[in-house]
């Protein structure tokens, strides 16, 4: 049931962005991601897998106010994600060491969060593919729009 990274601070953002809100309380979030099967939720204690999540500093906009309550804040700017198993499955490769191996060779555009984990921002690696004749705009990828930018247009051609 657990999802990536990636699917879930995408799958928050939105959901903000949907329900019009600036910030929603740890629990409410933990309930949403559990509704639509992002992350399942601690029956005993509930929040708590999302809690460790945030305490390991792997979702975006998590604020804790008055030492004691965990928020998730909208985050305006926010670009959307994309982790390395999409990526693997994008350019069709079989496992993720032969897209480590292309990543140290060919300099792909990446960022680390503080634990070491690597992810992507989809409106850089997108345009980075195409330049670099990884992904043309023929592809399959791109024809089934998961080349959507934030703003829900497709990338110009």
């Amino acid at each position: 049931m657990a999802r990536n990274l990636a699917d879930i601070n995408n799958f928050l953002q939105l959901q903000l962005r949907l329900i019009n809100v600036d910030r929603i309380s740890l629990i409410n979030a933990a309930k949403l991601l559990n509704e639509y099967g992002y992350l399942k939720d601690s029956k005993s204690s509930p929040g708590y897998p999302l809690r460790r999540l945030i305490l390991a500093n792997k979702i975006r906009g998590a604020i804790k106010e008055n030492n004691y309550f965990w928020y998730l804040k909208r985050i305006e700017s926010y670009r959307e994600l994309l982790s390395p198993v999409d990526l693997c499955n994008m350019l069709g490769f079989k496992n993720l060491k032969s897209l480590y191996r292309k990543i140290k060779r060919d300099l792909i555009p990446h960022f680390r969060l503080k634990n070491g984990q690597m992810l992507f921002y989809k409106d850089e690696i997108i345009p980075w593919l195409i330049d670099n004749k990884y992904l043309s705009r023929n592809s399959d990828a791109y024809q089934r729009n998961e080349l959507i930018d934030n703003g829900g247009t497709k990338i110009p051609k």
